[in-house]
């Protein structure tokens, strides 16, 4: 708070994927929102009272306390299937929220790109360029096999694979290969 009262640290943040900005920021199991927050370093967030903070009260709030929406340490696939590499960390503007950027572990990715966060990636827009994709590959062969069967359907449904409900982890491999060579 302005009076310097711990009120506990950052847990998480929720993204606004849609405004490319972060829209609340999660503190001992609790929300603030971003207008909220008067200032924010490396180390803190400043808020004028502990009383802006609140129950997670939407699906977004509820995931990002629970930590099923956090994009650092997930992966960053294009929406056509290319792997970029696994978020590190995320750099954003500390008046607006805006986001400037993924940084990943073999690059980065402009925020403006980012479409959504689900529990087995991060998905951004293809168009890029070139050099996104010449970063990343898109999953097949032994990265597919070493996939769960959950990661495979979330990856099968990203790229609309008929009939995925009813295959098993053999099944959906052979279809995300064949959607990968069919490209």
């Amino acid at each position: 708070t302005s009076t310097a009262e711990g009120v506990g640290r950052v847990e998480g943040l929720v993204l606004d994927v849609d405004g490319g900005a972060i829209a609340a920021i999660v503190v001992g199991g609790c929300v603030v929102s971003w207008k909220d927050a008067e200032g924010v370093g490396s180390d803190a967030v400043t808020l004028r009272s502990s009383d802006l903070l609140s129950r997670p009260d939407s699906d977004a709030t509820r995931s990002a306390v629970a930590g099923s929406n956090d994009p650092v340490s997930k992966r960053v696939i294009t929406e056509d299937g290319f792997e970029l590499g696994t978020v590190v960390d995320i750099e954003f503007d500390p008046h607006s929220g805006a986001i400037d950027r993924l940084v990943l572990d073999g690059g980065e990715v402009g925020g403006g790109g980012l479409l959504g966060i689900g529990s087995f990636a991060v998905v951004v827009a293809s168009d890029g360029g070139p050099e996104l994709r010449e970063r990343g590959q898109g999953p097949s062969g032994g990265q597919l096999q070493a996939m769960t069967r959950s990661e495979l359907y979330d990856l099968a449904t990203e790229r609309e694979v008929v009939g995925r409900s009813r295959m098993n982890k053999s099944e959906l491999i052979e279809a995300l290969s064949e959607t990968e060579s069919g490209r």
